[in-house]
């Protein structure tokens, strides 16, 4: 076994795949049903303190504090008031002031070719390259 930048030692890498895999799914698993039971705790916890009006819930030796925040809502790329909503923000002169590049639609259209080359060579200097592994589960 080796060590990575101070890394604690790896105690899979001499498993073998099957093992490796078998494993990776178990605690997947397990990792869904913590969640599952997170999320029912949390909303247990939230309506335990709108009914007894306290934003702190003590338990033996730690609490849980819940603040609720108001959030504002707009119109989606798929919601059919998408068009004009972008209109009225236009028409007031606010895009330029709340426009934001889509980092991730440019991703898109870098990665299928949809910007030409002179346009691409402009930007090329401030894209840094980074892999990303995921490790995924599926049927046999």
């Amino acid at each position: 076994l080796y060590r990575i930048e101070n890394k604690p030692v790896n105690e899979y890498l001499s498993d073998d795949g099957v093992k490796l895999v078998n494993e990776f799914s178990k605690v997947y698993e397990e990792q869904k049903i913590c969640q599952q039971k997170l999320e029912k705790l949390k909303e247990a916890i939230i309506i335990y303190s709108k009914k007894e009006n306290i934003n702190a819930v003590y338990g033996s030796d730690i609490k849980a504090t819940v603040n609720s925040y108001e959030n504002l809502r707009f119109p989606g790329k798929n919601d059919e008031k998408r068009e004009n909503f972008i209109k009225a923000i236009k028409k007031s002169k606010l895009m330029n002031k709340i426009a934001t590049i889509d980092v991730h639609e440019l991703e898109r259209m870098i990665k299928s070719n949809e910007i030409n080359e002179k346009t691409l060579k402009k930007i090329e200097k401030f894209i840094e390259k980074t892999t990303s592994t995921i490790v995924r589960l599926g049927k046999k």
